[in-house]
């Protein structure tokens, strides 16, 4: 006598596969909002190390790099900043004789350097913003203003009209200085007269979007200080974070901090401490941040 076979039913199986899908749905989430976490935590410990980079340089050479060197090589901070996220044998080979292209497009440029990298924008595969030679982290240039459609480059508060734009860097919006990075600057810790601990150091670009799709080529480079008429290493305060990208033409000096973390990005402030910025922020208030000297109330929740 043939024994009946126990299997399942048409019906339990496609039951349990439902419920195998539905639990699928339900943890995915959980998994991408764990690794995100953990991606953001890394772009925050990036920006705690290029902190304490900027401070240990600052104690040798009392004062902060240059936001970019004059000259024909126009090598930016982040250079200068190698040995101190140790980056020493990199920075051996950097030739501070050499034009800027000759740096740029060198086998040392393209070294893929995971401090200036953040985690969350290097998933993005297909543009720049994934390549070796990509920097996510740029430096605070200074508040720049709006009178109606026509930047006025103005001072906040206190400052002199000397430091509100400089000379050079302005065919791409104007460059505001008033913040800790521009050309040939080097400014200490006595010029912070706001505090430290109320003065953003550098912020986070690594939105892998602009505003016309148009990337940013060779501007994003790490070793590239300036460009031209262009800031590459450092960026003026004009807009909210996450709304405005690159337009391809004029406003390269005016990319709004940004990141690919949900809700705003991460800086760096002059005393080492890493904050992350709202995109929801008082945009008047992220100005008085990024200005260092120009004693504004700043009670800016982060």
């Amino acid at each position: 006598m043939l024994k009946k076979r126990n299997a399942f039913t048409l019906i339990e199986l496609l039951v349990v596969i439902a419920i195998i899908a539905i639990l699928v749905a339900l943890l995915l989430p959980a998994v991408q909002q764990a690794r995100e976490a953990a991606r953001r935590s890394a772009c925050k410990n990036n920006l705690k190390q290029i902190g304490l980079a900027l401070h240990n340089y600052h104690d040798t050479m009392n004062v902060f790099p240059p936001g970019s060197i004059n000259g024909n090589n126009e090598l930016g901070w982040t250079v200068f900043i190698l040995p101190y996220i140790e980056q020493s044998a990199l920075y051996d080979q950097v030739n501070f004789n050499q034009a800027a292209r000759g740096n740029i497009d060198s086998t040392e440029a393209r070294t893929r350097i995971e401090t200036y990298l953040c985690p969350s924008a290097t998933q993005i595969t297909g543009n720049e913003l994934s390549t070796n030679y990509t920097t996510h982290y740029y430096g605070n240039g200074g508040p720049k203003h709006f009178d109606g459609q026509t930047p006025t480059y103005q001072c906040s508060g206190n400052s002199s009209s000397s430091e509100c734009l400089t000379a050079t860097l302005t065919a791409h919006g104007g460059f505001a200085q008033q913040g800790i990075f521009s050309r040939n600057s080097r400014r200490n810790f006595r010029d912070i007269l706001d505090g430290t601990s109320n003065t953003i150091a550098v912020m986070e670009i690594s939105n892998t979007r602009t505003k016309t799709g148009t990337q940013m080529t060779g501007y994003r480079r790490w070793p590239r200080g300036s460009a031209g008429t262009a800031g590459a290493a450092f960026k003026n305060i004009l807009h909210a974070p996450n709304s405005t990208g690159y337009n391809g033409s004029n406003n390269f000096n005016d990319i709004s901090m940004g990141s690919n973390h949900k809700g705003g990005c991460q800086i760096v402030m002059c005393d080492g401490g890493v904050k992350f910025v709202s995109d929801n922020v008082d945009l008047n208030l992220l100005k008085a941040t990024a200005s260092r000297d120009g004693g504004e109330a700043k009670t800016i929740e982060f």
